[in-house]
């Protein structure tokens, strides 16, 4: 069971006021995130396995956690760019092979690949137009 006073420790630095964010049911979280000034809080049931946000969660931070096992060290100046891979990688787990198959054409056509490793961190991805038109 989550305290309140360790739920606060852990929260204050890194959520935001007007952020949206999802929980299990201890009733720590409540007061402290209502005086970190959330937009939204969700709470599920962590025994719900019908699909509730929590276990989605779980899901990609396993998944993100496999993915970023095979490298000796992240730096966080380039944190965002593997952080792009990531989600460029997950796109073809999620979509069938045509749909793969027009999103690699489109972005071969209209991008640059460096092939050394020195350059990539100073190019933008040619992938980057796939995740704009989604957010839009």
């Amino acid at each position: 069971m989550v305290s309140r006073k360790r739920a606060a420790e852990a929260l204050r630095d890194r959520i935001g006021a007007g952020a949206v964010v999802a929980t299990d049911k201890a009733t720590a979280y409540i007061d402290v995130l209502r005086d970190l000034k959330v937009a939204s809080h969700e709470s599920y049931d962590s025994k719900d396995r019908s699909g509730g946000t929590i276990n989605r969660i779980n899901t990609v931070h396993s998944l993100l956690e496999s993915f970023m096992a095979r490298f000796k060290g992240v730096s966080t100046k380039h944190l965002a760019a593997y952080l792009d891979w990531f989600r460029w990688c997950r796109t073809f787990m999620a979509a069938d092979s045509r749909t793969a198959e027009s999103t690699v054409a489109r972005q071969l056509a209209n991008g640059t690949c460096s092939t050394r490793i020195r350059d990539m961190f100073n190019v933008r991805p040619p992938y980057m137009d796939y995740w704009g038109t989604r957010a839009a």
